[in-house]
């Protein structure tokens, strides 16, 4: 597992922080559904998951997870119950402006 010392580096700035966090949290196929969902739009979850699971070469479940672990840390949005289009939240657009997608 990667990690970073964020604690003895009281120089970080908060963005730093971020990117050092999310660069050790994010695997690679997370990283890649972030940047497919970037050029890709769907209407919703449901066509999201299936479109990563034929991208990534991968099943429906693994498309389904990657989508769910993203939500869970904010960098997606999305909603179980409402037809409401799959959307990048600002950290997850910030994410790919800085390149670490």
């Amino acid at each position: 597992m990667k990690s970073i010392n964020l604690i003895s580096n009281k120089n970080l700035s908060v963005r730093q922080s971020f990117l050092a966090v999310a660069k050790c949290k994010l695997n690679i196929k997370e990283k890649t559904g972030l940047k497919f969902m970037a050029r890709n739009k769907s209407n919703n979850a449901t066509q999201a998951a299936k479109a990563l699971s034929i991208n990534l070469d991968c099943a429906e479940s693994t498309g389904w997870s990657i989508l769910r672990s993203l939500r869970s840390l904010n960098l997606i949005e999305y909603s179980r119950t409402e037809k409401q289009q799959l959307v990048l939240s600002k950290a997850g657009k910030f994410l790919l402006r800085e390149g670490l997608c």
